[in-house]
């Protein structure tokens, strides 16, 4: 009897020491997983801005709103050599700006990756980015552009 109960604890032990193996390598994967989306998170700085046309009023058939055709001639001007080397006279390293437009609307959100800044720095580019982009864009076509949602601090995952 006695040699049945041993063997038993010892089956028992087994199983339990088998049991406490796979939690440790199913939390070694959790923690794999984890930091490969660390590694995959993308900082950035996101404005929201509002582009409105003045001239609509005055005559319809030019319209130089959020309309896709706009943002793509928009996203150029945004990230024109004129418009990075004034940026690039405080900040060397600067990438481009994203702009994306929010469905049937004339909201356009901005976006910047901060990859060589700070987030303090990050915001104070994009607001030279803004600042910039709204002499030009107003210097070009009769457009206004109207910040929102000031430049913040977020995360998205690449």
């Amino acid at each position: 009897m006695k040699k049945k109960i041993v063997i038993f604890l010892c089956a028992v032990l087994i199983i339990i020491a088998i049991a406490g193996a796979c939690i440790c390598i199913n939390k070694a994967k959790e923690a794999e997983i984890e930091k490969t989306k660390e590694e995959k998170k993308q900082v950035i700085a996101v404005a929201t801005i509002i582009i409105e046309d003045e001239s609509i009023i005055k005559d319809t058939s030019k319209n130089y709103t959020a309309d896709n055709q706009m943002i793509n001639t928009y996203q150029e001007l945004i990230n024109s050599a004129a418009i990075k080397n004034k940026i690039k006279e405080k900040y060397p390293k600067v990438g481009d700006i994203e702009l994306k437009k929010i469905k049937d609307s004339d909201i356009v959100k901005v976006i910047f990756i901060c990859e060589e800044y700070n987030e303090d720095e990050c915001i104070e580019i994009e607001n030279m980015f803004l600042k910039e982009f709204s002499k030009r864009i107003s210097e070009l076509y009769n457009v206004k552009i109207y910040i929102i949602d000031e430049p913040a601090i977020t995360w998205r995952y690449i």
